[in-house]
């Protein structure tokens, strides 16, 4: 296979093939990605992300971890930051990912069956490598994942305003799912909210009438200051999404707005209720992605499944 890669790059420079991917070592999009070898990852990662060469930084190993604070994943990020420019690092594991239950009793058995003999792995060991940890994978893709953040994040080479963020790549369709910090994960909004504090700000589909006469709309009004005849935002301790104007992406610019002006309050804390989910029509499942940035925000609360 070697050989006949080798006779395809002579055609391929005789060509000048090379000439669409000139770029320079400098990422242009300030970027780094930790990400996995997987063979399904090679084209879809990058079209995924809209990642075209020259863009960003992508590191591979088995699994997209970092397992030690001087690996050389680790190595390779520290060096993209002070050398290459990145101020911002995706770590993108996968789903059905093979060192998902990975074991080094699996690996051992294979060595041995490949000529590698226990005399040679137990000197290996007696060297100062644990190869039950190095050889091991991980059980819970969003905990590694959280794991690998944390790693980056504290690590001590690892300037302050470095942002680090983690994501789940579906293998098949490239669509990402968020994984969030522990800390950071999004609260849940209280299914029936009776009171609230003077903090707190009781978020609800509304029209851009203001016409506030059912369900949480309904409630808002009587309970929390909502202001007939107000459709957008604030009024009161609450704070009002248009959800009645047509399909869903026109509901988006509204979503935003809340989230940028809930970015604004940290001193405040937003229960979001199912908006759109009622007399509007929609479902859990197209209004949620509306709200992927809020999951990032402490001071928000989203419903159950939301998240």
């Amino acid at each position: 296979m070697i050989d006949e890669i080798l006779s395809y790059n002579k055609e391929f420079v005789a060509r000048h093939d090379y000439e669409q991917y000139i770029t320079d070592k400098y990422p242009s999009k300030k970027l780094a990605v930790l990400t996995c070898m997987d063979t399904r990852l090679t084209e879809l990662l990058p079209a995924a992300l809209g990642l075209k060469n020259g863009d960003a930084k992508i590191i591979k190993n088995a699994g997209g971890l970092v397992i030690s604070p001087f690996d050389s994943a680790m190595r390779s990020l520290v060096v993209a930051i002070y050398e290459l420019g990145v101020e911002e690092i995706m770590v993108v594991a996968h789903t059905t990912c093979g060192a998902c239950h990975m074991s080094f009793s699996h690996f051992r058995h294979e060595m041995n069956a490949r000529g590698i003999t226990d005399e040679t792995l137990d000197t290996v060991s007696r060297c100062g490598v644990n190869l039950e940890q190095w050889l091991e994978g991980f059980h819970d893709t969003h905990a590694s994942v959280r794991s690998t953040m944390e790693s980056i994040r504290n690590h001590p080479l690892v300037p302050a305003g470095i942002v680090v963020r983690g994501f789940i790549i579906d293998s098949v369709t490239g669509a990402l799912e968020e994984v969030m910090p522990e800390e950071e994960v999004a609260m849940t909004t209280p299914e029936n909210i009776t009171t609230l504090k003077p903090d707190e700000v009781f978020v609800f589909g509304s029209n851009l009438h203001g016409a506030h006469g059912g369900g949480a709309a309904r409630q808002a009004y009587d309970c929390f200051g909502a202001e007939w005849g107000v459709g957008v935002g604030r009024t009161g301790q609450c704070y009002a999404i248009p959800t009645m104007q047509g399909g869903v992406e026109t509901i988006r610019p509204y979503v935003d707005e809340f989230i940028h002006y809930a970015e604004q309050h940290p001193e405040l804390t937003f229960f979001v209720t199912r908006i759109g989910c009622g007399i509007a029509g929609f479902t859990d499942e197209e209004i949620a992605p509306l709200f992927a940035a809020a999951r990032r925000l402490r001071n928000v609360a989203l419903p159950a499944g939301w998240r």
